[in-house]
């Protein structure tokens, strides 16, 4: 039963105050739990629930009479995360080595992936009644907090507040921005949103409206890939925006356009209507096709368009507006725009760049370059453009994911003082969470604040990327290190951590952020040199046409 323990679990709890000294069984039980659990987690969920419940109760019931609360335990290799929101506590365990800073993020965008179907309404149902079972109201969301919870570990986006742009060639791009954009505001839409499986090709906003929140896109983006219903009609369903307006409902238009119905479609005569529904496969084998992505809701080519309008009127509305996008991008004057970017996303690169394509001494095949992979992020457009993983080092979806959960590592490392700034005042409400952190780390500057070198950094370092002596190296080497820049010296906050498997490292700038992965050979100097190109490379705006999601 320990096994349970030392798998990532994250489990969502009812926790009424009043009800800590006396709990009820309603009150101790589960409102939901999600993760990567054992197989044989089945047999022992009751008995491992009741265990676990009662530990949780206590500690939570301990601090609180104290007039504190539990933010994180470590107990050896298992870390527990806790927050509280209003009336909910929410729970983290882990022992694959994420720091707490990122398992809270977790939490964060668990809790308003609550609130996305729930609105900051179900606070105020609990404090008037305090024993309510929360079971029905959140009745066949357990898939969505499933996929959100799989997804951490294949996209680093949930930590760095950031989404990663579909493949698509700057015309392509501009061509959907304007058909999408007529569709708005036909519609007088708030948002409009195309996605290509969980990537993002364009969120435009209406008028008057701000850009779209990066961790609600992030939510509807899984919100659209986790309901496997969405991909045989149209939908208009009632969704919250937490970082929106948290207290209300707006209403989301979503249809979805697999890459079989582009081909079909294209084939057809502009003006022969749509004939989706007569060219459809099986249900039974679009849902293997999804499982072999590795989710089973999700492709990676499917194209979602959203249109999010602030009342429930206008469906009919939204969907002749989609249905002339579509018509417009696939046989008009779009001449296969969804076609070629559906067709770039199922490729085996899914359209990322290659290393081999990146010039020298960057580019080239495994063993003659000692650059193996890389996530460039861009704070100030909240993007990310990630790399192809070459498919001799990390074959697997696990490896994968455990690459990725080092570039978390990096990225708490890299902004640890930021992180471990005390909580706001009142930040246990409705509205404050993840977007607290986005906003700091997007004004703080190009790093050379912080490049001071203080011990309390270098400690803070060595805490998250762990123990040993190369973390404390790491540690020392993250205050600063001064690249050279055409003569000229300017600061970057770095951070390198050897390891047996491979060597990682990010430079932080302020526009660009560089997460690079090496040989386990890789000197410190060449390493950075390596970087400082990518560095260069990417912070070129000329090619943010190309890479970039305009409107972000």
């Amino acid at each position: 039963m320990q096994s349970c323990l030392l798998c990532p679990v994250y489990a969502c709890l009812l926790q009424s105050h009043s009800s800590w000294q006396n709990p009820t069984p309603a009150a101790m039980r589960p409102m939901m739990v999600a993760g990567d659990l054992p197989a044989d987690f089945a047999v022992c969920a009751s008995f491992w629930y009741a265990g676990f419940m009662a530990v949780i109760q206590a500690l939570v019931s301990v601090v609180a009479d104290q007039g504190d609360s539990l933010q994180s335990m470590t107990v050896g290799p298992t870390k527990l995360v806790f927050l509280l929101r209003g009336q909910l506590y929410l729970v983290a365990v882990s022992s694959r080595g994420e720091p707490p800073a990122a398992l809270r993020r977790q939490l964060e965008l668990l809790y308003q992936s609550i609130l996305m179907v729930l609105t900051g309404g179900v606070e105020r149902l609990l404090q008037r009644s305090p024993g309510y079972d929360v079971h029905n109201l959140l009745a066949g969301s357990k898939p969505g907090m499933m996929a959100l919870v799989s997804w951490f570990g294949d996209c680093p986006g949930w930590m760095m507040g950031t989404v990663e742009p579909a493949a698509a060639t700057a015309a392509d791009t501009q061509a959907a921005q304007a058909a999408l954009q007529i569709a708005i505001k036909a519609t007088d839409a708030l948002y409009g949103v195309v996605l290509v499986g969980r990537r993002v090709l364009l969120a435009e906003a209406g008028r008057g409206a701000a850009a779209l929140n990066v961790y609600d896109l992030q939510l509807l983006s899984n919100f659209a890939n986790s309901n496997y219903a969405l991909r045989h009609s149209e939908s208009f369903a009632p969704l919250c925006l937490p970082n929106f307006q948290p207290n209300a409902f707006v209403h989301a238009y979503i249809t979805c356009i697999e890459p079989w119905q582009q081909q079909q479609t294209q084939l057809l005569p502009q003006s022969e209507p749509l004939q989706t529904e007569q060219v459809q496969p099986p249900p039974q084998q679009q849902q293997q096709q999804h499982q072999a992505n590795g989710h089973p809701s999700s492709s990676t080519s499917s194209i979602f368009v959203l249109l999010i309008s602030r009342t429930a009127e206008g469906f009919h509305k939204m969907a002749a507006a989609c249905k002339t996008f579509t018509n417009t991008l696939t046989v008009s004057g779009g001449a296969g725009v969804l076609g070629r970017v559906a067709a770039a996303a199922a490729s085996p690169s899914r359209g990322r760049l290659k290393v081999e394509s990146l010039p020298a001494p960057l580019g080239g095949s495994v063993g003659s370059t000692p650059f193996w992979h890389a996530i460039i992020r861009f704070p100030q457009r909240h993007q990310h453009i990630t790399l192809q993983y070459p498919p001799q080092l990390f074959a697997t979806r696990s490896q994968q994911k455990q690459l990725v959960r080092q570039y978390c590592r990096l990225f708490c490392a890299a902004h640890a003082q930021l992180l471990e700034q005390p909580p706001l005042a009142g930040s246990s409400s409705t509205g404050i969470g993840p977007n607290t952190m986005l906003a700091g780390l997007s004004s703080q500057g190009d790093g050379s604040g912080s490049s001071t070198g203080s011990s309390s950094t270098s400690s803070s370092i060595a805490s998250i990327v762990g123990s040993s002596s190369t973390a404390a190296a790491a540690a020392a080497a993250a205050a600063s290190y001064v690249l050279p820049s055409n003569g000229q010296s300017r600061p970057h906050k770095v951070v390198w951590v050897t390891h047996q498997r491979w060597v990682t490292g990010v430079l932080v700038d302020r526009d660009i952020e560089v997460y690079a992965t090496f040989d386990p050979l890789t000197e410190k100097e060449e390493g950075l040199k390596l970087v400082d190109m990518l560095r260069r490379l990417f912070a070129d705006k000329s090619k943010h046409q190309e890479l970039l999601v305009p409107g972000l």
